[in-house]
């Protein structure tokens, strides 16, 4: 069971409430609300407030003419190893004898009587000069050697027929024999010597689908085999044959191999070759750089331009070896070649050139150089400050959205201070505030404000009066010692110089450190953009509990300062 909620009509209301005066928002230029729920991305604009002068001497100073510029450039070149896959070749090995061409031999016979016993006849036989080797003649059972351009006689031979029987030292003789009339006319025997097969014809060939050429080497004579093509070695010996490769591009495997001459069928052999690495070498040009670099190597393969900030290959497929590689480029740039060994570490070619200084107006007297440019202010990031407010619905009437914004503008304030606070001592800690003291343990307080405020017209670019930003329990100090006053009744308090000087609620205590000391800032004037109040309403049945969200969304910006010194009160009454 829930406990009743009394009516709204039984509760009573709040006294009024008057704001904090003196804080951030009672210096900052406040515009008129923005309608509708926005979120601000920062604010940019151009102030008048940031504008510079300069001075020169005399009514027409002399102009100098500008000096030349030197401009610097890099490119980095790195290798990076890139192992190829390896080749398979295949070689077919087969062999033919290598048949010698026949020896011709031409015999002529003639026959007389020798006036012998019954009618007996002698028998010559001659080798005709245009033979080309000798054989053996056998006649009646006698045997002579007949040489080219030779003859042997046999006698007592009987009329008749007579077979003659050939062979020879130097091969086989085709007829073997042949008959001859004895006692007849002129005969001839032609015959044939087919010397023996000793030696045989080596043939090596490569399938089209090889993927390499290779060089094979066979009883010292080297021949290059081309993938689809074959090559020979004639005059071979019968028995075991050593084939040895290589290749231009790469290691191969095996080195050698065997092959049985003669060869009853095809043999194949299968030979790998892993080419050596190759390199591709990237060329970076870091984005510092103030000019492109054309460049080219010696021996010829790594050649481009990169422009600042470019990272693009050079060159692929590169072998081992040394590359001198030299600017080309552009026109009056130089740089001392460098030598790039792969493989190796990355190398730099630096180069330098000079370019023509600023321009100026030439030919003119009146020429005063420049001193303001367009000076563009940026806001600190927005951020939004919300109310939540939560309530039992019974008796709670439908003004919950007015309360809970009524509440959010009364509080806002100190959430706003808090923020923009915190916003200034970032930017102070990353570098971006002009530093008076803020290392020093503590200026003397009248001191200070008086750095504050010269060192906010003096430094930098800022014209107009600026603001300064301190904690607001320092408001005493600055009272006793009479340096702020509200005269113009406008609820600003400001310096004896008309600065604007804000007491922040908001204030941390981080940068009281050390103790009794603070940080003082000073900006230009300050400008608050904001949305307007919107709330939303959620509600929660298990809880019976309604709830109402009012927020609002702030950005805030300063012209072209922001100083910073540390100040003290230590010694003060």
């Amino acid at each position: 069971m829930t406990t009743p909620t009394p009516s709204r009509d039984l509760i009573d209301s709040a006294p009024d409430l008057e704001a904090p005066r003196y804080g951030l928002l009672s210096v900052a230029q406040l515009p008129a609300e923005a309608p509708g729920h926005w979120q601000l991305a920062g604010v940019t604009y151009d102030s008048d407030h940031c504008a510079d002068v300069g001075s020169v001497d005399g009514p027409c100073p002399d102009i100098t003419p500008p000096a030349p510029v030197t401009q610097n450039a890099t490119v980095v070149f790195t290798p990076v190893a890139v192992t190829p896959p390896a080749l398979d070749v295949t070689v077919t090995y087969s062999s033919t004898p290598d048949v010698p061409a026949t020896l011709p031999v031409t015999l002529h016979t003639s026959s007389a009587s020798d006036g012998g016993g019954p009618e007996t006849f002698t028998v010559t036989i001659a080798s005709d000069q245009s033979s080309k080797a000798t054989v053996t003649v056998t006649v009646a059972g006698v045997s002579h050697d007949i040489a080219p351009d030779a003859q042997e006689t046999w006698s007592d031979l009987e009329a008749g027929t007579q077979t003659v029987t050939l062979a020879s030292a130097a091969g086989t003789v085709t007829p073997e024999s042949d008959d001859i009339t004895v006692g007849g006319s002129v005969q001839d025997i032609v015959a044939d010597i087919q010397p023996p097969t000793t030696a045989h014809t080596l043939t090596a060939a490569s399938p089209a689908a090889s993927q390499s050429a290779i060089g094979i080497t066979v009883g010292g004579e080297r021949k290059a085999l081309q993938p689809g093509q074959q090559v020979t070695w004639p005059g071979q010996a019968a028995g075991a044959v050593t084939a040895t490769y290589d290749s231009s591009r790469g290691t191969v495997t095996p080195r050698t191999s065997q092959v049985t001459l003669p060869l009853g069928s095809p043999a194949d052999r299968a030979v790998t070759i892993q080419p050596d690495d190759t390199y591709t070498i990237a060329a970076a040009s870091p984005a510092a750089s103030e000019f492109p670099v054309a460049f080219a190597s010696t021996p010829e393969g790594i050649t481009g331009t990169r422009q600042p900030g470019q990272d693009a290959p050079a060159a692929t497929g590169l072998a081992a070896g040394t590359y001198a590689i030299r600017i080309t480029g552009p026109t009056g740039a130089t740089g001392d070649p460098v030598d790039l060994v792969l493989p190796g570490a990355a190398v730099t070619l630096a180069a330098t050139r000079d370019v023509p200084g600023p321009p100026r107006p030439e030919d003119s007297s009146h020429f005063k150089p420049k001193a303001e440019g367009l000076d563009i202010v940026e806001g600190f990031d927005p951020f939004t400050v919300y109310h939540r407010f939560e309530c039992n619905p019974v008796g709670m009437g439908d003004d919950v959205h007015a309360t809970a914004r009524r509440r959010l503008q009364l509080a806002e304030w100190r959430q706003v201070e808090a923020r923009h606070w915190a916003q200034l001592v970032a930017a102070h800690d990353a570098g971006d505030a002009i530093d008076l003291g803020v290392a020093d343990p503590g200026i003397d307080f009248k001191e200070a404000v008086g750095t504050l405020e010269f060192g906010a017209r003096y430094y930098g670019t800022f014209n107009g009066l600026p603001t300064l930003h301190v904690p607001m329990w320092t408001q005493p100090y600055f009272s006793d010692a009479s340096l702020i006053e509200d005269d113009d009744h406008d609820g600003i308090m400001r310096t004896k110089l008309g600065s604007r000087i804000a007491f922040y609620t908001g204030y941390d205590g981080s940068t009281q450190v050390p103790a009794g000391t603070f940080l003082a800032f000073a900006t230009g004037p300050v400008r608050a953009f904001r949305s307007d109040v919107f709330s939303n309403e959620s509600f929660d049945p298990p809880t019976n509990t309604r709830t109402v969200v009012a927020e609002r969304t702030w950005a805030l910006d300063h012209d072209c300062l922001l100083a910073v010194i540390r100040m003290s009160v230590i010694g003060l009454g």
